[in-house]
């Protein structure tokens, strides 16, 4: 998967062999997500909107077992 409109296909977490994690969700009537990353000093990540319902981030430098959480709308 190296490009973000691939990410349609397959929804979570997706560790790219790049080292870099591909995250992606559907939520069709979200208006905005961002990705928590909770165990991590980086601040929340928004993630753009891929059309269709998908939303993408892509996230450098996790280790695995990162724990994460999506926050919608702001919430």
């Amino acid at each position: 998967m190296n490009d973000a409109s691939d990410c349609r296909r397959s929804v979570g977490a997706i560790l790219q062999t790049n080292g870099e994690t591909d995250f992606t969700v559907w939520a069709p009537t979200a208006r905005s997500i961002a990705l928590r990353l909770v165990d991590d000093a980086r601040p929340t990540v928004p993630m753009r909107p891929l059309g269709d319902g998908y939303y993408h981030a892509r996230v450098a430098d996790l280790t695995p077992g990162a724990r994460y959480f999506y926050r919608l709308n702001g919430a």
